[in-house]
């Protein structure tokens, strides 16, 4: 079975906006404190932002198909860098996906990979990427594509029924 990864076009956005919303939802049940937007047609519209929006400057989506199915999903993008800081611009992976029945076949490696080399093109050698701190399985997945903790990210979850503040 062949694999074959290519760039995310306006025809694949239901079926990548699907996917990720599963995605979504699985990072709720790793972790409860993480925020679902739970309307499809909001989601819809968000992950159509993310890949189609004219501010790209490399491709958004990528999408990994083995046989004409869809088994995976990446979204990246690049970000500017912070030149008060010395740094430069970077990739950054906002979201991966890959099919449970296709796991640990280097499909997410292929996705990830061709990001990157995407970006090496440009001249990007940095890539970031967030996950749930609680997803074990994702955290393994990254540091065994060579991304390590640099950034530790916390928050202060408002209390329940005091969202307007």
């Amino acid at each position: 079975m062949s694999l074959a990864v290519r760039n995310a076009v306006r025809a694949d956005l239901r079926a990548i906006a699907d996917r990720l919303h599963a995605l979504d939802a699985e990072g709720w049940s790793i972790d409860p404190r993480h925020d679902v937007a739970r309307d499809p047609k909001i989601w819809r519209e968000t992950i159509e932002w993310m890949l189609f929006a004219d501010h790209h400057a490399v491709p958004a989506g990528w999408i990994a198909e083995r046989d004409g199915t869809l088994v995976g999903v990446l979204v990246g993008q690049l970000q500017r860098g912070e030149h008060a800081l010395g740094h430069p611009p970077r990739g950054k992976i906002a979201m991966l996906w890959v099919d449970d029945a296709v796991r640990r076949q280097g499909i997410g490696r292929a996705l990830v990979e061709a990001f990157v080399a995407r970006l090496g093109r440009d001249g990007v050698t940095d890539c970031d990427v967030t996950t749930l701190v609680r997803d074990e399985r994702a955290l393994a997945f990254w540091r065994s594509m060579g991304f390590a903790d640099q950034y530790l990210s916390l928050r202060r979850n408002r209390p329940a029924g005091r969202e307007g503040e």
